[in-house]
């Protein structure tokens, strides 16, 4: 995975290892599309029933795994989320009027050091939780192939709602079972979710992305589009799965 060197006092990125970085974004940008692949072939039995597809906004969080080192001394906010942008190879879009009215500016200055290479996504998630306790300030997200900052509102507009039925037309493969049985079923799924998507965006294990709860036996979740793919993608490989379990138990 590429790494880059942020200059404090300049704001500028000095590349190291960039031919790296891109084997990386290429070998998860293959990654997802096997993966897609595979759950292409599990039976139809989510709702909503459309193929997840890699998609700019993928490649966005991906591009944040980014291995950066910084140095922030009072370096103004927007050079400093324009040196991460640069050295993860990301464009970005910062919505400075809503952030304005919470005393965030362009120039409200930040620091940071830090002695080793981490992502850049976790820069910005300390960057986060200094100008913005409890992350109701400053947030941040992929929106249509662009890092967006904005306000926890802001963010949250970018997010949809989704129905999943993960259990439909598996009576025979799951067994029926009673009530409180398909409950704990969706409560195993949810926690599957949570722990293997993206971990540290679940609202339950502290972050401020996405959420996931059971409604009448069907799954609730809230997250941005690229959440969303992820958890079709996961919901139809343990379709498929169970599928292909069921072939060989009926051989």
């Amino acid at each position: 995975m590429g790494m880059a060197v942020i200059c404090s006092q300049t704001g500028k990125v000095i590349p190291w290892g960039r031919a790296m970085m891109k084997t990386w974004t290429i070998r998860i940008a293959a990654a997802f599309a096997m993966a897609i692949a595979s759950a292409a072939r599990a039976q139809n039995i989510l709702t909503p029933s459309s193929q997840p597809q890699l998609t700019a906004d993928d490649l966005v969080f991906a591009r944040l795994h980014t291995l950066v080192l910084v140095n922030f001394r009072h370096t103004p906010l927007n050079k400093a989320i324009t040196a991460l942008a640069n050295a993860a190879g990301v464009n970005v879009f910062v919505d400075w009027r809503s952030l304005a009215q919470n005393a965030i500016r362009r120039r409200t200055p930040v620091t940071l050091r830090l002695k080793g290479p981490v992502a850049a996504r976790t820069v910005l998630s300390f960057i986060r939780t200094q100008l913005s306790p409890g992350g109701q300030r400053l947030a941040f997200t992929a929106s249509h192939g662009v890092l967006f900052l904005g306000t926890l509102q802001e963010v949250e507009m970018r997010r949809v709602t989704r129905v999943y039925t993960p259990l439909a037309g598996q009576q025979g493969q799951l067994g029926s079972g009673s009530y409180n049985l398909q409950r704990q079923k969706l409560y195993r799924i949810v926690r599957l979710l949570e722990n293997n998507i993206d971990r540290n965006r679940w609202i339950c294990n502290g972050g401020i992305d996405a959420s996931a709860t059971i409604f009448r036996g069907t799954l609730v979740v809230t997250a941005d589009e690229a959440m969303q793919r992820k958890v079709e993608m996961l919901l139809r490989q343990m379709a498929e799965a169970v599928a292909m379990t069921r072939s060989t138990d009926q051989r």
